[in-house]
């Protein structure tokens, strides 16, 4: 529950902050999203500027929070606080159903994970001179790994699970804008509160647990986008509240340094709204001009001063593709192929979209100026946003890589869209009768309670094997051995992708090992045992005893079991062994294995 803690602290920080630069305008959802913001640019530039401890601007931070309970007492609160504790009430199924859920995920253990505990662990920013990452992407952009760093500041140490749960709090304010949206600008009753919840989750085409759950930054950029669309829409569309301007350069500022995808959302946006502001009458265009620029100030700020960061003090630090061999090996028929392939098969999403792009070609009549300019947005963000994946796929990867997952990003804007248009159509014609109108709230209140206990096994992917048995060995392990300790991983059977993921575990979660010596071995023969010892390797964990015969560890081994050994007096002897525990073949449901299984026994026959 620290995790849970931790993030709740946050979002009401973010929040309060958000409501005091806001002037309480735009309800809670804006605030929190303006409030994440503030904080990515305050601590952003702070780590980049100063050799100073991101921890003072943070504790900073939360002190503005409490000013802002002060200084907005005169702001009505009632009707904020009711809106949020209607979602809070109906969200609770799936925030406890998730409170226990624990790191997973290939991408989660190589970097996401690492980094969030630097983070923790040192108050700054990573650089090639500073202490060692074990992160695949040391300098990946930090907004969302901030979030858990503000709530940690709250007490309970380091909160494996932080960013986990960050992800999970940020569709909360994204249901909030989607009620509103439904509800034509005012604030939303249990049922639009409670399809408002839905259409971020469940009803949302590009909406997958294991992806927009585990701290990815695929849902926090769908979300800021979605922010950033409708803010962008009541600006360009001429809307005069003083609020609006603010709030989308700090949605944007959130937006801009999620991941390095971010840029490219960023730019096909900001492209967007250059091209929507040309189709302006030309007496509108430089008043809407003077609007839109000065909002996308701030990300382009924070833009450069984490280039500045990466490139100066650790330009090894990211990832970075051979853009000269992807660009000689690539074939733009076959990306343009394997990319038609991924639409065909994930047709409910890329039908979305074909659907909002119809729509903005030819709005209906019944679509208000600002819909018209929200539907324009995301059109033309879309067609941007997927001719920068070309042209990423060409350049860094020489084939098509994720299509589908990065087209989420943009899944949750497309929704917005239409939601607008909906609650405009409905605007201009006789509403259902009371008794109709509560049975359909009642549906949607019901439905969002008892989905996410219907739907366990989809929304605890952390569960699904060989994750269980991964954390099961972790645990055990670290137990034994010293926070310093010299150890050879071997893994039979490995690709890679058990061992880097028992590393992790093992460094960044309870009971924590941050300054382990590990060497992995995939492949082990007669030799290397006496290589690790040769090497100064003083334990060495053998993942799968059914697998171990070329170790020669001599007959009596305990099967399907773990076995730690220790180097004494020139020969290795076993200290301690664990009988992995029975599993089930995986279900139907499971999602896809990215971790192999073979190193824990599993699937050996």
């Amino acid at each position: 529950m620290i995790a849970v803690w931790q993030i709740a602290v946050s979002y009401a920080a973010m929040t309060l902050v958000g409501r005091l630069l806001l002037g309480g305008r735009h309800g809670m959802g804006v605030q929190a999203m303006a409030g994440w913001g503030a904080l990515c640019l305050l601590l952003t530039l702070w780590g980049v500027l100063t050799p100073f401890s991101l921890r003072i601007p943070a504790a900073g931070f939360l002190a503005a929070a409490l000013a802002a309970v002060i200084l907005t007492r005169h702001q009505p609160w009632r009707e904020d606080l009711r809106e949020a504790g209607r979602l809070l009430a109906l969200a609770l199924p799936l925030l406890a159903v998730l409170a226990s859920m624990e790191p997973s995920q290939l991408d989660v253990f190589a970097l996401i994970l690492p980094n969030s505990a630097y983070l923790h662990d040192h108050g700054v920013f990573p650089t090639a001179l500073g202490p060692p990452a074990y992160s695949d992407a040391p300098v990946a952009p930090y907004n969302v790994a901030l979030v858990p760093f503000l709530g940690s500041l709250a007490g309970g140490g380091f909160a494996p699970s932080g960013m986990a749960q960050a992800t999970l709090w940020l569709h909360l304010p994204a249901a909030l804008l989607l009620g509103r949206a439904l509800s034509g600008g005012s604030r939303p009753g249990w049922g639009m509160a409670a399809f408002g919840l839905l259409l971020a989750t469940a009803i949302n085409p590009g909406f997958v647990p294991r992806v927009s759950f585990a701290g990815y930054g695929e849902a926090p950029l769908a979300i800021a986008l979605m922010f950033a669309i409708w803010l962008g829409g009541r600006l360009l569309a001429g809307e005069r509240d003083a609020g609006t301007m603010p709030a989308l350069a700090l949605a944007l500022a959130a937006l801009v340094a999620v991941k390095q995808q971010g840029t490219g959302l960023f730019l096909s946006l900001g492209a967007a709204g250059m091209i929507a502001v040309l189709a302006l009458p030309r007496g509108e265009r430089w008043p809407a001009l003077r609007r839109l620029l000065p909002a996308a100030l701030p990300a382009l700020i924070l833009f450069v001063a984490w280039r500045a960061h990466v490139t100066l003090r650790f330009p090894t630090g990211e990832l970075i593709s051979d853009m000269e061999g992807a660009w000689r090996d690539s074939r733009i028929a076959l990306i343009l192929k394997d990319m038609a392939w991924v639409a065909k098969n994930k047709a409910f999403q890329f039908g979305l979209f074909a659907v909002v792009l119809g729509l903005a070609a030819r709005p209906p009549a019944a679509a208000s100026p600002t819909t018209r300019m929200a539907l324009r947005l995301c059109a033309l963000t879309m067609v941007l946003f997927n001719l920068f994946l070309v042209a990423t796929f060409l350049l860094h990867f020489g084939r098509e890589h994720s299509y589908f997952r990065y087209n989420t990003q943009l899944s949750l804007a497309a929704v917005l869209a239409l939601a607008l248009l909906a609650a405009d159509w409905a605007r201009g014609r006789r509403s259902p009768s009371p008794m109709i109108r509560r049975g359909l709230a009642g549906v949607a209140v019901l439905t969002m309670l008892a989905l996410p206990i219907a739907a366990q096994v989809l929304l605890r992917f952390d569960r699904d094997q060989p994750q269980p048995q991964l954390r099961f060995l972790a645990g055990n392990l670290a137990a034994e051995i010293a926070p310093d300790a010299r150890i050879a991983l071997i893994l039979p059977l490995d690709n890679s992708t058990s061992g880097m993921s028992l590393e992790s575990l093992l460094r960044n979660t309870h009971p924590r090992r941050p300054g382990l010596t590990v060497k992995h071995v995939q492949s082990p023969t007669e030799r290397t045992l006496p290589d690790m010892a040769a090497q100064g390797f003083d334990l060495a964990l053998v993942s799968c005893t059914d697998s171990a015969g070329s170790l020669n560890l001599g007959p009596g081994l305990p099967p399907h079991s773990a076995l730690l050994l220790r180097l004494e007096d020139g020969t290795w002897k076993p200290v301690r062994s664990w009988t992995y525990p029975a599993t089930g073949k995986r279900g139907k449901w499971g999602w896809t294995n990215f971790i192999a299984e073979e190193p824990f026994c599993m699937g050996l026959g």
